[in-house]
């Protein structure tokens, strides 16, 4: 194996180290790109129950409105009994959904929130997983470089039995 050849081992480890580095990288950008759309998902959905909220409550007071016109349309009294009760109910009512949309539009912002957060955990650990495999793949060319080296003798003397490539043994026992 001439000189240039034997550092193909170390040109290859590099080369995957990079990979897998910029592997990390790239994925930690687009987790952090998708969590900022989860949170603007969020942020979008309490606004929107917040309008859906507004829009129930005057919804509610115009029920009530007309009720108490079409009650003293008819001549009943609106200011006392079951008129003004009927009144009180709708507006009641009207101020319940607008909680319940509030509440769920909450929920809903919760669960964007959460997506956000696995979204950013997902590019941590991809940016984790992207250091780890490169430092792999340095040691690994190393090591194949230093057993290649010894193999032809560079370090003390030349192994007895140069015909079976125990790297490769290994390696095949692997399944690789």
């Amino acid at each position: 194996m001439g000189e240039l050849a034997s550092l193909l081992p170390l040109v290859q480890g590099g080369m995957q180290a990079a990979s897998s580095y910029q592997e990390g990288q790239a994925t930690k950008m687009v987790s952090n790109i998708n969590a900022k759309y989860a949170d603007h998902q969020a942020q979008e959905a309490l606004r929107i129950g917040e309008q859906d909220a507004g829009r129930r409550m005057m919804q509610g007071g115009l029920e009530a409105s007309s009720a108490v016109a079409k009650a003293a349309g008819q001549g009943i009294r609106v200011d006392t009994g079951s008129a003004a009760k009927s009144a009180e109910d709708i507006k009641a009512a009207a101020i319940e959904d607008a909680a319940t949309i509030r509440t769920n539009a909450a929920k809903q912002a919760w669960g964007y929130g959460v997506e956000a957060a696995n979204f950013r955990n997902q590019g941590r650990f991809a940016e984790i997983k992207g250091y780890g495999d490169a430092a792999q793949s340095i040691a690994g060319g190393g090591m194949r470089y230093a057993y290649d080296q010894y193999k032809m003798g560079k370090f003390g003397d030349k192994p007895k039995d140069t015909s079976t490539d125990d790297y490769q043994k290994s390696l095949e026992e692997m399944g690789r």
